[in-house]
């Protein structure tokens, strides 16, 4: 059975009447989303779908605006994140002190989340690379006498986190 290794909802691998499980980092909770509605026969804006109910798709340019996480109904682009994943909420309390390890793991669920957001509660990363899709990957690198930490986060181009790429 397919078990992530960030916390987060997942299609469920258990119950194919459920849309997706929780994955608390450990195991697979009894918390679950019932499948959604069958979408609506409104009108949508090309290059755009309802926020969190679609599979990626090749889509035409568009403008959007993600500095603020859209609310459920909301169009987005189907090259966004928020096609796919819903906002995981509001972090938590931002700790006064810790390191970027410490920052990332009080941060919670890492995709979904703004770049905007991550970089305000982690803080600022040590180098930015672009990948061929527009996107990018931001990386906190820490290395200390007696330890060290490496983050790699990948962007889509609006500046939404698909999640974690390397941690170590």
């Amino acid at each position: 059975m397919y078990s992530p290794t960030v916390p987060g909802w997942y299609p469920d691998p258990q119950d194919i009447t459920a849309s997706h499980r929780w994955w608390d980092g450990a195991r697979w909770t009894d918390a679950v989303l019932p499948q959604p509605a069958p979408p609506s026969q409104q009108a949508t804006t090309p290059g755009f779908v309802p926020y969190a109910t679609a599979t990626a798709a090749a889509a035409p340019t568009v403008t959007f605006d993600a500095s603020t996480p859209p609310r459920p109904g909301t169009q987005v682009p189907a090259d966004c994140v928020w096609a796919e994943i819903q906002h995981p909420g509001p972090p938590a309390r931002r700790p006064a002190f810790g390191d970027t390890s410490s920052r990332m793991a009080a941060l919670g669920t890492i995709a979904g989340r703004t770049e905007r957001e991550i970089v305000s509660f982690v803080g600022p990363p040590n180098s930015r690379s672009g990948v061929g899709d527009g996107g990018y990957i931001l990386q906190w690198i820490k290395v200390a006498s007696f330890s060290h930490s490496h983050f790699v986060l990948s962007f889509d181009k609006y500046g939404v986190c698909w999640g974690v790429q390397h941690e170590s």
